[in-house]
C-alpha cells in the first residue's frame, strides 16, 4: 500500500501507512529499514536516523555507529535526501563516506591472502579476488561516485552557491546593514555553540571510555566544498572509465565533465561510447546538440584538433546536418505517441535551443504525450513540469495544460 501510494505521488500518506505496518512488529529490522528509506525519501532525516538507530548500538552515535558498520544503503539514501535539501556540505562528506568504505574493501583484502593460503580457502579466495577485480564497478560505488559528480558540476556551473563572504553592506540602509551584522553574528556564536559542544563531547567520552563518540574536524563537509570541484570531477570520472565501462552513465558524466575542461575530444570520445552503448538514449541527444552548439565556434580557428573533430562529427549524427537529424527525432516523436516522457522533454528542450519553432510548438511535444506515454511515472512528470516552468512566460499555457495531465493521471498526488 505504501509503494502504492509513493508511486501515485502521495509520498506523506506512504509514510504514514509503513510506519503504521512498523508499529506491528518492532523487533522486525526489514520493515524497519524499509521505514528508514521512506523517510529519507520524504526529506526527514532526522526522524529517520531515529527510526534506524532503534536497532544500532545503544551507546555512542547511532550515525557514527552506522558508519562503522558500512552500512551503504542508508549512506547513500542519507545522501541523496541532503541533496535534494541543498546541504551540499553534508551530502558531499556522506557520498565521501561510501567512496571511503570501499577503499577499505581494497585494502582489507590483503589481510586475507595469507589466511586463506595457510587455512586451504581456495575457491572462497578465488571469489574474493574477482570481486576485487570488480571492487570500483560496483552499483553502490557507481552510485557514490555520481553522486559526488552531480554536486561537484552543479557548484562548478553555480559558484555564487559556495559564497560564503559578508554580504556587500555598501548597497544597504543603516537599518539594512545593522540587521545582516545581527544575523551574521548570530550564525557565529551557534557555530561556536556547536563546535565547543562537540569538542564537550568528544572529551567525556574518552573519560568515560566510551569509544562511540570520536571527534569530527569537518562536521558539516565544509572542507569538501573548498576542493576544486573539477579536479575532483575528472578524478572520480577517471575511476569510473577505468571499472564501469559498461554503463552509459559513466560516458555521460565523462562527456559533461570533459566539455567543462575544454577537452572536447575526450568529450566526443565519450559521445561515441553512448552511442554504442544506448543509441536511443535521450541524454545522447540533448549532448550531440550540446557539442555541435560548443564545438562549431571553434572549428574555425582551424586547429589540427578541431579539423579532426570536424572530419568525426559527421558519423555521430549519421552524416546528416545537426538541423536534419533533430528534425528526424522530432518526427519520430511525433509517430510514435507511446514515446517516453524523457524523449519528449530532451526534444522540446533541443528545439529550445536550436531555435526551431516557437516554446509553444516546442513545449507541445511534451503534452501530446499525455498520460498514457511510457515512463508515466509521477517523478518523470513532475521533473518535466519543473522545467517547463523555468521556461517563462511564453510557456504558461503548457504548464496549466500539463498540470491539469498530471491531476488527471495521479489524482490523489497532494500537490496537484
Amino acid at each position: 500500500k505504501a509503494h502504492l501510494l509513493q508511486m501515485s505521488g502521495d509520498l506523506k500518506a506512504a509514510i504514514e501507512t509503513i510506519d503504521h505496518a512498523r508499529t506491528f512488529d518492532e523487533k522486525d529490522r526489514y520493515i524497519n529499514n524499509v521505514t528508514t528509506k521512506y523517510l529519507l525519501l520524504g526529506n526527514r532525516e532526522k526522524d529517520a536516523l531515529e527510526c534506524i538507530s532503534k536497532f544500532t548500538r545503544h551507546e555512542g552515535d547511532p550515525s557514527q555507529n552506522l558508519h562503522d558498520m558500512q552500512c551503504i544503503w542508508y549512506a547513500l539514501d542519507l545522501a541523496a535526501c541532503l541533496a535534494r535539501q541543498r546541504k551540499w556540505g553534508l551530502s558531499l562528506k556522506t557520498y565521501a563516506a561510501v567512496e571511503k568504505h570501499f577503499e577499505d574493501f581494497h585494502e582489507d583484502q590483503f589481510d586475507f591472502h595469507s589466511y586463506c593460503i595457510r587455512k586451504v580457502t581456495l575457491r572462497a579466495y578465488i571469489k574474493v579476488l574477482r570481486f576485487e577485480d570488480s571492487l570500483w564497478g560496483q552499483v553502490p560505488y557507481c552510485t557514490a561516485a555520481e553522486g559526488l559528480l552531480k554536486i561537484y558540476i552543479y557548484l562548478h556551473d553555480n559558484p555564487s552557491e559556495l559564497e560564503t563572504s559578508e554580504p556587500d553592506y555598501s548597497k544597504m540602509t543603516s537599518a539594512e546593514k545593522k540587521k545582516a551584522k545581527a544575523i551574521a553574528r548570530k550564525k557565529k556564536k551557534a557555530a561556536e555553540k556547536k563546535a565547543d559542544t562537540q569538542k564537550g563531547n568528544s572529551g567525556n567520552g574518552h573519560k568515560n571510555g566510551n569509544k562511540g563518540l570520536v571527534k569530527d574536524d569537518d562536521p558539516d563537509g565544509e572542507n569538501l566544498l573548498k576542493k576544486d570541484p573539477l579536479e575532483e570531477s575528472k578524478r572520480l570520472v577517471a575511476t569510473l572509465v577505468k571499472n564501469a565501462r559498461h554503463r552509459p552513465s559513466t560516458w555521460i558524466w565523462q562527456y559533461d565533465v570533459s566539455c567543462r575542461r575544454g577537452k572536447y575530444l575526450m568529450a566526443l570520445q565519450a559521445l561515441f561510447k553512448i552511442k554504442h552503448l544506448c543509441s536511443e538514449s535521450s541524454e545522447l541527444l540533448l549532448r550531440i546538440v550540446d557539442f555541435h552548439l560548443r564545438i562549431l565556434p571553434l572549428i574555425a580557428k582551424g586547429s589540427i584538433e578541431d579539423k579532426l573533430i570536424a572530419d568525426t562529427l559527421p558519423s555521430l549524427t549519421d552524416n546528416l546536418s545537426i538541423e536534419n537529424f533533430v528534425e528526424n527525432a522530432c518526427n519520430r516523436v511525433k509517430c510514435n505517441p507511446k514515446e517516453d516522457v524523457s524523449s519528449r522533454v530532451a526534444i522540446a528542450k533541443v528545439c529550445l535551443q536550436m531555435k526551431i519553432g516557437s516554446v509553444a510548438s516546442s513545449l507541445k511535444f511534451i503534452i501530446d504525450g499525455g498520460y498514457s506515454c511510457r515512463g508515466a511515472s509521477f517523478e518523470c512528470f513532475h521533473t518535466a513540469l519543473e522545467w517547463m516552468r523555468s521556461v517563462g512566460d511564453e510557456g504558461k499555457d503548457a504548464v496549466k495544460e500539463w498540470e491539469s495531465v498530471i491531476s488527471k493521471r495521479f489524482p490523489i498526488a497532494p500537490q496537484y
